[in-house]
């Protein structure tokens, strides 16, 4: 059996969620799906969230305009690939890992001879509070409250390498206005936002950005013991400084319109992928 992607068929193949930020089954515009077929036997996969989606990426509502000039359809175009877009606003890292999963469980189905896997992750910590499968009591029991969001990314990571052990799959993973844990081999080294400074120093490594992160990590705390919850009301105090810093720091760029990247922004992230491409492809 031979599986043909097309615009009109992802809800057979992809699940969906309500992130309250902005799916909607009858608007294409804010669907998380987007295929282009351009007949070739190279597939280019993104996931991510808002900001791999596009939104932002101009003033007022244009589809057209967003497909054309975000990453994906950028690096998809230079190099001659079909191109599906899993990308949606407001999802976290394990959202964008089940994805991933969920592309695995179709990949050998599918007629391309190289797949291209790019995921831009995403801050640390989104709708946690929302996860059935993590069993958050018997972590705090074992851990200490600031090694939680690095818990939570270690998760999507082992679920998207898992996913991604087929030989024909290239995958890249990158961050967007958010730093980076220890790299892995498959990292893009430069976080997205990286690129788009200018003379602005950063001077804290910041992994949440969004004050509703912060809330849904505050849904937790009444599974923290109760010797450790000083510990996390501090480390969500830390969150919330580094998060104003980094907020600030990313509106006084200019390749930012209301904290997502503009069309030179995304001209910036996918030239880059395309020069890591250019060196694994050598």
């Amino acid at each position: 059996m031979v599986i043909k992607l097309s615009q009109d068929n992802w809800l057979h193949f992809f699940s969906h969620i309500d992130t309250g930020h902005s799916f909607s089954t009858n608007s294409s515009r804010q669907s998380p799906f987007h295929f282009v077929d351009r007949k070739s036997k190279t597939l280019l996969v993104t996931v991510g969230d808002s900001w791999t989606w596009g939104v932002d990426i101009l003033e007022g509502a244009n589809d057209e305009y967003r497909v054309k000039n975000i990453y994906g359809n950028l690096i998809s175009q230079h190099l001659c690939a079909d191109w599906l877009l899993l990308a949606q606003s407001g999802s976290g890292n394990l959202w964008l890992a089940r994805k991933v999963q969920e592309f695995n469980r179709m990949v050998d189905f599918l007629d391309y001879e190289r797949v291209i896997l790019i995921c831009t992750l995403t801050e640390s910590g989104r709708a946690a509070h929302a996860e059935t499968e993590i069993d958050f009591v018997k972590f705090f029991k074992h851990n200490q409250p600031k090694d939680l969001l690095k818990f939570l990314d270690d998760i999507a990571m082992s679920w998207i390498l898992d996913a991604t052990i087929d030989p024909k799959i290239t995958l890249l993973i990158g961050r967007n206005f958010v730093d980076h844990w220890p790299l892995d081999a498959h990292a893009l080294e430069t976080p997205w936002y990286q690129l788009m400074q200018t003379n602005e120093k950063i001077h804290s490594m910041c992994h949440v950005v969004s004050p509703f992160v912060i809330d849904d990590l505050r849904e937790l705390i009444d599974l923290v013991p109760k010797n450790k919850r000083n510990d996390i009301l501090s480390m969500m105090s830390d969150l919330a400084n580094t998060a104003i810093e980094r907020a600030n720091l990313l509106q006084s760029f200019p390749y930012i319109r209301n904290y997502h990247p503009n069309a030179d922004g995304h001209r910036l992230w996918a030239e880059y992928v395309i020069n890591k491409l250019s060196l694994i492809s050598m």
